[in-house]
């Protein structure tokens, strides 16, 4: 039997979205082990009968950022359950750029 391979470094990215473990449906074919404390999903007081993880929660928050913020940063995370959406920005998103109303979303206009 092979080692489990070693947790990919994370200390490369700028942001880590750390997700909720309980809302995650393959969280038991994860690359790396889990981050949270003992593993154990943190107990909010809410139950969720009804809840079923759905496989494609995290692929679709994964595209709707990348689809909002991909001239930005680049988003990555483990497709086999991973909890952790990783950011890494691109340089040239700290670029002063020349201001275009159409491209002034999630912008900061910076008066000199």
């Amino acid at each position: 039997r092979f080692p489990p391979p070693p947790p990919p470094p994370l200390n490369e990215f700028d942001v880590l979205l750390h997700l909720d473990e309980s809302r995650l449906s393959r969280a038991e074919l994860r690359l790396r082990p889990s981050t949270a404390a003992g593993s154990q999903p943190a107990d909010t007081g809410r139950k969720y009968a009804n809840f079923r993880p759905s496989p494609y929660a995290v692929p679709s928050l994964v595209s709707s950022l990348r689809e909002a913020y991909g001239e930005l940063a680049l988003f990555l995370y483990d497709v086999h359950g991973g909890d952790v959406i990783a950011v890494k920005w691109k340089p040239r998103a700290f670029l002063p750029q020349p201001f275009r109303p159409d491209a002034a979303g999630s912008r900061l206009l910076v008066v000199r």
